[in-house]
């Protein structure tokens, strides 16, 4: 089904940021097969039902779900499409590309029960909607799709499970379809979002730098904005010099600049075990050798009566990150960990300080822990859009280090950010603040700023 926001909805949506409308009424009619358009005020077809949706509720990375639940006790109709409303005006729009079965519970039959979600996500300052149906008629079917690269956009997936080989080629995954995006077991560590600087088909040069995979499959990248929306291909290397990452097989449809991209790292070690050579390895006496198994891609040592440790030059490779000894012990980057009896030692991030020369820039995730450091005279800004991109308990560092010239934090439609008791959301020359991610589109700032009149 094919959802979009009218003219309406989206101006609605614009007047009440960080607050979900409450939608009190939505339409089943018979209407379907055709493309629905954002001037819509009615639904084209005969309605067969209405009612009044769920309140709003606020998922994950800032979604907002509005849910229609169809008991058995309704029917029996076809409809094809679905109208969400706000006091008489249409706001959502869904369209089926072929009538859908809604029957009741009688003598003959047991009836189906249906539950109907509308998904609002936010990119930015785009809005965008997207549908999940579920049916009790429906059978479970998760066909199997050739590769990663051949999953159509995820928006447009029926069924929305298929299966496909992992992209490390360790085996089988699971890649499942909601609000418009893929998530594809195994890859759930995220490194952030971007934007495209420029593209072809077989590369993508990023806004911001990134990583460089340490084995082929460890990192997919899936555009999460545009006409290529719901796509994902697999990396095949990384110039961190132009920040541009290279596919082998390439883009059906070639994101355009500007496009919003998610890149996400696979989860562990993937198929292959990591092994150290016996020199690697020296008891605590001095002697070499120890006996060692590799099992799943993680390295346990079997040692009688003695504390091994690495020696000092050595390393061990532990989800594409490379842990080397040096004496006395070994030292962790950023994000690094490592698991000891079942608990995890994980090195604290460490603030990177970023030189900023342009007059005005957007704030991204990727800028999480960074000190964002604005040097070149003349009013700057720094754009803020609303939290799709944040992370609740995330925190950005930001100083204007010019000898002239404000910085103003600018929030874009949809996001709250709520400055120092007296102060302006103004950094005049030596002021240094910090922005904490504390809700949903709403951000605290501390540190100094200009007074307010």
């Amino acid at each position: 089904m094919n959802f979009i926001l009218t003219q309406a909805g989206k101006y609605l949506l614009q007047t009440t940021p960080g607050v979900p409308p409450a939608l009190n009424q939505f339409k089943l009619s018979g209407g379907y097969n055709y493309v629905p358009n954002d001037t819509q005020t009615e639904l084209t077809g005969t309605e067969h039902f209405s009612g009044v949706p769920s309140l709003p509720s606020v998922l994950p990375d800032g979604v907002i779900q509005y849910r229609i639940n169809l008991d058995n006790s309704i029917g029996d109709f076809y409809f094809g499409e679905v109208g969400l409303y706000h006091n008489g005006v249409l706001v959502i729009v869904g369209v089926a590309s072929q009538p859908i079965q809604k029957t009741q519970l009688s003598s003959s039959q047991s009836g189906n029960q249906m539950a109907i979600s509308a998904l609002v996500t936010h990119l930015g300052e785009d809005v965008d909607v997207f549908a999940e149906i579920g049916n009790s008629l429906d059978n479970l079917s998760a066909e199997y799709t050739l590769s990663v690269e051949s999953l159509p956009p995820a928006a447009q997936a029926n069924p929305n499970i298929r299966i496909v080989p992992s992209p490390d080629g360790s085996g089988d995954s699971l890649a499942i379809s909601a609000a418009g995006r893929w998530s594809i077991t195994g890859y759930t560590e995220l490194l952030g979002y971007t934007q495209i600087t420029a593209s072809s088909a077989l590369h993508l040069t990023l806004n911001d730098p990134f990583i460089a995979p340490s084995f082929p499959g460890e990192i997919i990248v899936q555009a999460i904005s545009g006409p290529a929306s719901g796509l994902i291909r697999k990396v095949a290397s990384y110039n961190s010099s132009t920040k541009t990452f290279t596919f082998t097989i390439p883009w059906s449809i070639t994101p355009s600049v500007g496009t919003l991209v998610q890149i996400v790292k696979k989860t562990g070690l993937g198929n292959a075990a990591t092994t150290l050579p016996d020199t690697a390895i020296t008891s605590d006496d001095g002697n070499s050798g120890a006996d060692w198994l590799t099992l799943d891609g993680f390295i346990q040592y079997i040692i009688a009566n003695k504390q091994n440790t690495l020696s000092a030059g050595a390393n061990i490779q532990i989800a594409g990150n490379v842990i080397s000894a040096t004496a006395p012990e070994p030292t962790l980057s950023a994000g690094e960990g490592i698991s000891v009896l079942g608990s995890t030692i994980t090195a604290t991030p460490i603030t990177v300080v970023t030189n900023v020369t342009v007059l005005s820039r957007p704030l991204g995730i990727v800028d999480e822990n960074r000190m964002l450091r604005f040097i070149s005279t003349g009013a700057k800004t720094l754009e803020v859009n609303p939290a799709s991109n944040h992370v609740i308990g995330k925190t950005y560092h930001v100083s204007n280090r010019s000898p002239s010239g404000d910085l103003t934090i600018s929030p874009l439609a949809g996001m709250t950010i709520n400055p120092p008791k007296g102060g302006l959301l103004v950094l005049e020359p030596g002021d240094v603040v910090s922005l904490h991610v504390v809700a949903t589109n709403v951000m605290d700032m501390y540190g100094s700023t200009k007074a307010g009149a």
